[in-house]
């Protein structure tokens, strides 16, 4: 119904990927006073939460799919994520070489 608004827009209107998500703090947006980081770091911590429900409710280990990271955050930040997180298999993409010093299982 939308194929030919969006093929002339060249994106989709449809999808949760164009979703906003907010968290009201005292009824005040964290969009309002939270830095980009703690946006992040925000958004990040549900997503755990995620994966240990489904971890915990289905027994199976599910993998965390991470789009162009390196656009977003430094390599501090970034490591910071993969720490988060260390007890789940993840799949980056990324536009930017990757540096081979942080990553394990590392294959061409």
């Amino acid at each position: 119904e939308n194929l030919k608004r969006d093929i002339i827009l060249q994106k989709t209107h449809i999808w949760p990927h164009i979703d906003d998500f907010d968290i009201e703090i005292n009824n005040n947006s964290i969009l309002n006073f939270a830095s980009r980081w703690e946006l992040k770091s925000t958004i990040l911590e549900l997503k755990k939460q995620e994966l240990n429900y489904i971890n915990k409710t289905t027994w199976v280990s599910p993998i965390l799919l991470i789009d162009d990271i390196k656009s977003e955050l430094d390599e501090k930040h970034i490591n910071l994520i993969y720490e988060k997180f260390k007890n789940y298999q993840i799949i980056s993409t990324s536009i930017s070489p990757l540096q081979k010093d942080n990553t394990t299982n590392f294959y061409l």
